[in-house]
């Protein structure tokens, strides 16, 4: 990399100093055209006019790109957070583990919903209601951390859900 910027500076030296290389001027008189200068081609301004017409933002339908997501629309008081997983429209009660696989650097778990469908899960993935996530996969359980809230107190629960056969 060094030597790349070395060598380029050494070429742009004689234009950075306003010398020129050009074997027909051996005085370097300022003002003649170099080869490069006479290669690039000349854009007309009506060509590209149509393509830098102004850009009007439209605020009331779209919103600000410079700001956080979040912040650009407020929650209405007491709405909840989305979007949400599969698992998150159900309670812990109402699902079962039916196969798990523990022993591996990545564990997986395999939930059945109470309509029948079967969803690999892992570890920090979100379960049930109460926003719990996976804490860990053990060689019968599957482990689920919830923070619950109740009279304007939170507090956090564990949860333990074994696996069941089909």
């Amino acid at each position: 990399m060094a030597k790349c910027l070395f060598v380029l500076l050494l070429l742009m030296t004689p234009i950075l100093y306003g010398q020129n290389q050009d074997p027909n001027n051996p005085q370097g008189v300022q003002g003649a055209p170099t080869a490069a200068i006479e290669l690039m081609p000349r854009i007309e301004v009506k060509s590209i006019q149509a393509h830098l017409s102004p850009f009007y933002y439209d605020e009331q339908n779209y919103r600000n790109p410079f700001l956080h997501p979040e912040l650009a629309i407020p929650l209405v008081p007491g709405e909840t957070y989305g979007p949400f997983l599969p698992l998150q429209s159900f309670k812990l009660n109402q699902l079962k583990v039916t196969g798990l696989f523990w022993n591996t650097t990545k564990p997986k778990a395999f939930v059945v919903t109470p309509k029948g469908k079967t969803i690999t899960v892992g570890i920090k993935d979100y379960i049930g209601e109460n926003y719990g996530y996976i804490a860990s996969i053990r060689e019968k359980e599957l482990v689920v951390i919830q923070t619950l809230e109740e009279q304007g107190q939170r507090y956090t629960t564990t949860k333990v859900l074994f696996l069941t056969k089909k």
